[in-house]
């Protein structure tokens, strides 16, 4: 049980620390957008976002206890 629960705590700690990290990394995408805007790297940008929000979704369902499922 206490393993279980150090897992737990891990893995909480992992998915706010990946939160921080695309928090602080969001703005940067914005700014890439407007200096290199063409085509392709706008569909870079809205995967790197999707991609944020499908692990958002998640993160969200890990910590309303319904653990880690696919969206």
């Amino acid at each position: 049980m206490a393993q279980t629960v150090k897992i737990k705590a891990d893995n909480d700690e992992a998915i706010v620390s990946a939160m921080e990290t695309i928090t602080d990394r969001l703005p940067d995408a914005y700014i890439y957008g407007q200096i290199y805007a063409d085509e392709l790297l706008a569909m870079m940008l809205a995967d790197a976002y999707k991609d944020v929000i499908v692990f958002a979704r998640a993160a969200t369902a890990y910590f309303q206890g319904r653990g880690i499922c696919e969206y």
